[in-house]
């Protein structure tokens, strides 16, 4: 059985274990940037020189969706 899915205007045929996977692959990129985002919160300001960010840089990034 092949699935049709349309991403970025482009349709192709994709198995449904190819199209789990890449669900799976998604979901673990949500959750990466959910995780970095709140280590980047609690990150104290001192330290953002070191990483090369600003304040407002940081308080943009964090205030982001997950799916971003």
């Amino acid at each position: 059985m092949q699935l049709s899915i349309q991403y970025r205007f482009k349709i192709e045929m994709v198995s449904p274990k190819r199209l789990l996977k890449k669900f799976y692959l998604l979901l673990m990129l949500w959750r990466r940037n959910y995780r970095t985002r709140r280590q980047l919160a609690d990150l104290p300001e001192h330290l953002y020189q070191d990483i090369g960010v600003s304040t407002p840089q940081v308080n943009r990034e964090v205030k982001r969706c997950f799916w971003d």
